[in-house]
Formats: C-alpha cells, sequence, structure tokens
C-alpha cells in the first residue's frame, strides 16, 4: 500500500535512477509530519514544483522525529519538520539532525507562535523556500 494523494492517485517519489535533466542536481527533501494527509499535501505540492520548474525532487516522508533521526540521510537538502509530534518533537529531533549535519536547511512546520524565535537556536532556515530552492538551481 503506497502513498496517495488528495485526489486518490499514488504518490510519485522519485528516486537517483529517475533523473531526468541532466547537469540539474537533484533537490533532497524530506518530510517530517505524523499527520500523513499533511505529509501527502506537502509531497503533492513538491512534485508540483519540480514539475513546474523541470527540477527533480526525491522527497522522503518520516513520521515522527525518532524515525528521522534514526534514519537520517545526509544528502538531505532540506527538511520540513512539523514542530509538535507525539514521539520525538521537532525541537528535540532538530537538535539532533544538527549534530549529524550542520548544513541541511531546516524550516518548522507549526501554528504555534511561541516555537517560532526557539527554532533559531537551531538554525532554522532564515531565507524562503523560493530562495533555497532557486539556490539548488
Amino acid at each position: 500500500m503506497g502513498l496517495k494523494d488528495s485526489l486518490g492517485k499514488p504518490v510519485r517519489i522519485l528516486l537517483a535512477a529517475d533523473r531526468r535533466k541532466a547537469g540539474k542536481p537533484m533537490l533532497h527533501i524530506a518530510i517530517c509530519d505524523d499527520e500523513k494527509d499533511f505529509v501527502r499535501y506537502m509531497i503533492d505540492l513538491l512534485n508540483r514544483y519540480g514539475q513546474e520548474t523541470g527540477r527533480d525532487i526525491k522527497i522522503t516522508p518520516y513520521y515522527d522525529g525518532m524515525e528521522l533521526i534514526g534514519k537520517y540521510d545526509t544528502s538531505i537538502d532540506l527538511i520540513f519538520l512539523d514542530i509538535q509530534m507525539r514521539l520525538v518533537n521537532a525541537l528535540r529531533a532538530a537538535g539532533r539532525i544538527r549534530q549529524m549535519d550542520e548544513n541541511v536547511g531546516i524550516i518548522f512546520l507549526t501554528t504555534l507562535t511561541q516555537y517560532g524565535l526557539e527554532g533559531y537556536k537551531y538554525q532554522a532556515a532564515k531565507q524562503s523556500i523560493v530562495e533555497r530552492l532557486r539556490a539548488a538551481d
């Protein structure tokens, strides 16, 4: 049983072997959120971005901070990380990720304003996602 988008269609996760555009490095993005519907939504958005820009994007979903830490891949360029998760929250996960990888971009996802400033302690992305994706070109 694979992931499906909001319309029930199978989600396409690009692998390195799927590279179509020579000369452009693949962008590897992780999404870590315990809400599977939101993960599907983000995958849809990122796949649409890839189609519109011709950018190859590998998307790796994680459903908890513990899973992200345990299976972390240093080829990841950018992480969308939900602040509130059940087992290991994003702030603890970000602290551990920073120990393994100082260069990965981290974008915290939250509706809770009290976590906004605390995210900078973990060097959360200070630029917009559009700037970060353009820089990868």
